[in-house]
């Protein structure tokens, strides 16, 4: 009897372990099945933007090329440490949103290997045109620039406002422009554009780019004052980010400055750099370049004359080759001693022989129009010798002096 009650137990025991062992397993599966659920859902890109300080690049996302490719491509790396290592990130950064402890400026790094995951082929393209500029990504990518490594989201990342991994065209100006002389190394024009093939009218003046190869001559002459800004590192951008002494000690030593921020972590380069601007500036200062090299005075007849400015009691004329962007250097280049002259070659160099006659007819015609003026002044000034001078003939001896001091050549369409 005892024998029978001890294997009723026994039966009763291993029913409730096989019981307890398939709930058990049940429970693993369900477990299993979640976590495979949650990492499948916390992929998607519409999980990423039920987070509110996410929207915008949510927003961003939907609109931009990469539209049809998941988050986590190009978050996570290509290998199962980084699946892991990225999928505890996220469960961090679920923690800190459920806490209230996160940041409204996420912030994320896109390591090379996940976009060469499809755009391996950039780097044997060779030379491509974006937006009218010449680029190759291979040396960009697998050599040095300036001594220094690149990545791919150095030059594509998300500081564009409504943008997705755009062309942040910030770094490339910083990258070519940064001490750098304008036409030379880093900042030869030709390495970004080709020479228009095409007519340019621009401040009413139709310019055949066509010259620039035939006559040799060089785009900061007219492009000059396409460069804003210098790019410095202003001391106090760095406690935005660190308060320690001993990394701020370290300011001074730009290359490993960046190596960490640049090739080991993606930093934003305005996050540390003024902004360089490359465009056409339509500004006064066109016209200024270096012309204080002969014209030390500061004020300078010639400049304004040929902006156009400075004439009493009449609107501003501006010369056309100002409105078309033409410096000093653009017709002063012709050695002569200390200085450099401006002739009738001058002109022949950018628009051709057919220049010649034209030049001389403008001096012609400068020359008799000034003196004529200035003789009809000298009888004026005879005739009011005895009266009170009137302001209009104040004015009138300022424009003559303006003209005759200025040179009148600089600006001919004073004359029409």
């Amino acid at each position: 009897m005892r024998k029978t009650s001890d294997k009723i137990l026994r039966l009763i025991r291993e029913k409730k372990l096989r019981v307890y062992s398939l709930y058990t397993a049940i429970l693993f599966a369900l477990v299993f099945l979640f976590f495979l659920l949650s990492m499948q859902v916390t992929s998607t890109p519409k999980f990423c933007g039920t987070c509110h300080y996410m929207k915008p690049y949510f927003a961003s996302w939907q609109t931009s090329s990469h539209n049809k490719v998941a988050c986590v491509e190009c978050h996570i790396p290509p290998g199962i440490t980084s699946e892991f290592r990225k999928k505890y990130e996220a469960l961090a950064m679920v923690a800190r949103y459920i806490t209230r402890t996160y940041s409204t400026n996420p912030w994320a790094e896109v390591d090379d290997e996940s976009c060469l995951r499809c755009h391996e082929k950039r780097l044997l393209f060779g030379k491509e045109i974006f937006r009218g500029v010449l680029f190759d990504h291979a040396p960009h990518l697998t050599e040095f620039r300036k001594g220094k490594k690149l990545r791919c989201t150095s030059c594509h990342s998300q500081i564009v406002q409504g943008l997705h991994i755009a062309v942040t065209v910030s770094t490339c100006n910083l990258c070519h422009f940064k001490n750098e002389i304008l036409g030379e190394g880093k900042s030869n024009c030709t390495l970004c554009h080709r020479v228009p093939e095409k007519i340019i009218t621009k401040g009413n003046l139709d310019f055949n780019h066509g010259d620039v190869e035939r006559f040799g001559m060089q785009c900061s002459w007219c492009h000059s004052h396409v460069i804003k800004g210098d790019g410095d590192v202003l001391r106090d951008r760095c406690f935005t980010c660190h308060n320690e002494p001993v990394r701020l000690s370290k300011f001074e030593d730009t290359d490993l400055l960046h190596k960490v921020h640049i090739t080991e972590h993606k930093v934003e380069c305005l996050s540390c750099h003024l902004e360089i601007q490359h465009k056409a500036q339509e500004e006064l200062e066109v016209a200024m370049s270096s012309c204080e090299t002969c014209h030390k005075t500061g004020h300078s007849p010639q400049r304004d004359l040929y902006v156009g400015i400075g004439g009493k009691g009449v609107e501003p004329t501006p010369s056309v080759m100002y409105l078309a962007g033409v410096r000093c250097e653009g017709c002063h280049f012709i050695p002569k001693g200390d200085v450099h002259k401006a002739t009738e070659v001058s002109c022949m160099a950018c628009h051709g022989t057919g220049y010649y006659k034209i030049y001389l007819n403008w001096k012609e015609i400068v020359s008799k129009r000034l003196s004529f003026v200035e003789g009809e002044f000298e009888k004026a000034k005879k005739l009011l010798e005895s009266q009170p001078i009137p302001q209009s003939f104040i004015d009138a001896e300022k424009n003559i002096d303006l003209v005759s001091r200025g040179i009148g050549i600089h600006n001919v369409c004073i004359f029409r």
